[in-house]
């Protein structure tokens, strides 16, 4: 790097495909995006293998691959019993019965070099940065970061209908209207119980008058539309005698008869962490004051209650966009830091176009056509002008870098190697597998 670059700008897009990138820029939807190819670099690189998000973003922050760095995947299976478990972190239990989370990277990514050499450092949203670890400046958490309950996704939906769950029977929560109020409750942190992991809860009332609900927790009152979300609403659990559990969520009235409530996954209060996620421990409470209250949750964006149908593709996109709103505010919270400084080095991670086309990619493998979805076209002509506004103000001295982790395709074939192995004789099951 030429060293009169004094400053690095760091920005990531994850699942920035660069077929979708070189067809927008030729068709000149992308000027800003445009002007950097021609006045820089633009080139597609390969991903890691595997080419997972946890996986990618590791290697690009160590320089080394998943053998060295040591995450291979969202997942891993417990030797013992096959089960699937979290493999972004490490949980361990403290002498209280509580839960405590530790980094399995096992090689050095580039802020902790920049931080040894007392360059100023900040790191937000980057994956597989939780639990955060000490810099020289600032750090928010990524992918990996959980809600109150230890899990990395999970919604409720409250309604008077009989329906079946779909991801598990705590998603549905089955109400009844007496008087035009509804009395039930949200669940939040989870302890054991008489050998068996229970969820604490706290009372929730819903008042119904004409369009509109009033939903009370803790005292406080918020309002909701039919068709529209509410402001963030905080919620507190009692966990001992002294000790309260604060968290976050979002609902959205999706209808008032028949009754359909959903309502985020309780997500840990940046004002009062549950966990750290951030560094110094702080800063997350700091930024809230600044931006307001803002989605910590590792992947906050729900393709499963799209999925699953619990909200519509309108919904989702709202809560997208809200989600990258609230980003492009810290962003330029921090901006402002990073531009002060006369040294230093800037990461930050966008990454809900990756979860707009796991639900709106339009490609036929087979066939060879890729449609690019308007919902993908809006997204990068949002970011395109906030890109222009980033080029207006890094000065001379800045060194700009946009990178992805992975490009895209669809999903229309998968190969099981286990079934493979089993159906050929290559692997013997000591018992047949139960349902599910």
């Amino acid at each position: 790097m030429d060293e009169k670059h004094k400053k690095v700008l760091l920005l990531g897009i994850d699942g920035a495909d660069p077929r979708v990138l070189t067809k927008l820029m030729d068709e000149g939807k992308l000027p800003n995006f445009a002007k950097l190819r021609d006045s820089g670099t633009f080139k597609p690189l390969k991903t890691s293998m595997p080419p997972h998000s946890p996986v990618a973003w590791t290697t690009i922050a160590t320089g080394s691959n998943p053998g060295k760095h040591n995450i291979f995947d969202f997942i891993s299976r417990d030797p013992k019993t096959y089960l699937p478990a979290l493999a972004l972190s490490k949980t361990t239990t403290t002498h209280l019965g509580g839960t405590n989370y530790e980094s399995i990277i096992t090689a050095d990514p580039f802020w902790r070099v920049s931080s040894k050499d007392k360059i100023p450092t900040s790191i937000l949203r980057w994956p597989v940065t939780f639990p955060p670890e000490k810099v020289e400046g600032n750090l928010l958490s990524g992918l990996g970061v959980p809600d109150v309950r230890g899990l990395l996704s999970g919604y409720s939906y409250y309604t008077t209908e009989d329906i079946k769950a779909s991801s598990g029977p705590e998603n549905i929560v089955k109400v009844s209207v007496k008087d035009s109020l509804i009395e039930t409750v949200i669940s939040g942190p989870r302890k054991v119980q008489g050998g068996k992991r229970v969820d604490i809860t706290e009372g929730m009332n819903i008042s119904i008058s004409d369009n509109k609900i009033t939903i009370k927790v803790n005292k406080a009152e918020y309002n909701v539309q039919q068709g529209e979300w509410s402001d963030w609403i905080r919620v507190k659990f009692k966990v001992g005698l002294l000790k309260e559990v604060s968290g976050i969520t979002k609902a959205h009235l999706i209808s008032i008869d028949p009754f359909k409530l959903y309502l985020t996954a309780i997500q840990i209060n940046p004002e009062k962490p549950l966990y750290e996620i951030s560094y110094p421990k702080d800063y997350s409470a700091k930024l809230a004051g600044e931006v307001g209250l803002f989605h910590t949750l590792g992947i906050a964006e729900d393709t499963g209650a799209l999925n699953e149908k619990r909200i519509d593709e309108e919904t989702f996109l709202e809560q997208t966009s809200q989600i990258e709103e609230e980003r492009e505010k810290i962003f330029w919270s921090e901006f402002s830091n990073f531009k002060k400084n006369n040294a230093g080095v800037m990461a930050f991670v966008f990454d809900s176009i990756d979860r707009v086309q796991h639900m709106f990619w339009e490609e036929d493998v087979f066939e060879g056509t890729l449609n690019i979805s308007p919902h993908v076209v809006a997204y990068f002509e949002k970011k395109d002008k906030f890109l222009g506004k980033v080029l207006d103000e890094i000065g001379a001295d800045t060194s700009l870098i946009i990178v992805s982790d992975h490009g895209f395709s669809s999903f229309q074939r998968a190969v099981s190697v286990n079934r493979w192995l089993v159906d050929n004789e290559f692997m013997v099951l000591t018992e047949e597998p139960g349902d599910g």
